[in-house]
């Protein structure tokens, strides 16, 4: 692995994917993983986490939000990206913007790993999701599997993991189809607060009411 990974971008669902995927890395090079969260931070705690051990050597530290890493700490990261240890692996997550920007800018300049995270807008972009997804759980979809499955949940990208994950554990081996998808969403449609106003000034009660409930 890498000395360095960054992870960046608002996107939650991405970076969690990203991390998970690290870490089974990790696993497998039987590093020493300690994770901090920097807004709890303090000072010194960076600098121990990626001191040599006697105990293991690989190691490895994961830095979530960076972005909160309170300004008394942050000397840690650039005095130790300047000479790093090169049996450590350090992940940074950082949700983008301007927050904590000079740190940032600092660590893009080593050139890390980048993992964009950023908010997935276009439906073939969901859809590339959907499809890594099965392939991580090792399943395929058809291509009009794939659609209804983003047309149906694609504003929420957790609820597209729970439900690849669920169809793929459930659904029959081969190719999974439309139809299977159907089964476990069947007649659900992404809902928004225009549909539930729509049906209210159309007068129609129960719609309404019907679409709240999916919105």
């Amino acid at each position: 692995m890498n000395s360095f990974y960054l992870i960046l971008g608002s996107e939650s669902a991405l970076a969690d994917r990203a991390l998970t995927k690290l870490n089974a890395q990790l696993k497998e090079e039987r590093c020493e993983v300690t994770t901090l969260f920097a807004a709890e931070t303090i000072v010194g705690d960076i600098a121990d986490a990626l001191a040599p051990s006697l105990f293991s050597e690989r190691r490895a530290l994961i830095i979530r939000d960076l972005q909160d890493l309170p300004e008394d700490n942050r000397d840690e990261i650039t005095r130790y990206i300047e000479q790093p240890d090169p049996s450590t692996t350090v992940i940074f997550v950082h949700k983008g913007g301007v927050k904590g920007k000079a740190l940032l800018d600092a660590i893009k300049k080593i050139k890390p790993e980048l993992i964009p995270c950023d908010p997935l807008k276009k439906e073939a972009e969901k859809e590339e999701f959907v499809k890594s997804l099965f392939l991580d759980l090792g399943r395929k979809a058809s291509s009009g599997a794939v659609s209804a499955l983003v047309g149906a949940l694609g504003n929420d990208l957790r609820e597209l993991q729970g439900a690849v994950g669920q169809i793929a554990a459930d659904a029959p081996s081969g190719l999974i189809d439309e139809a299977m998808v159907d089964k476990y969403h069947q007649g659900r449609v992404e809902t928004t607060g225009f549909d539930v106003a729509d049906a209210t000034l159309d007068g129609n009660l129960s719609a309404a009411l019907i679409s709240l409930r999916s919105a």
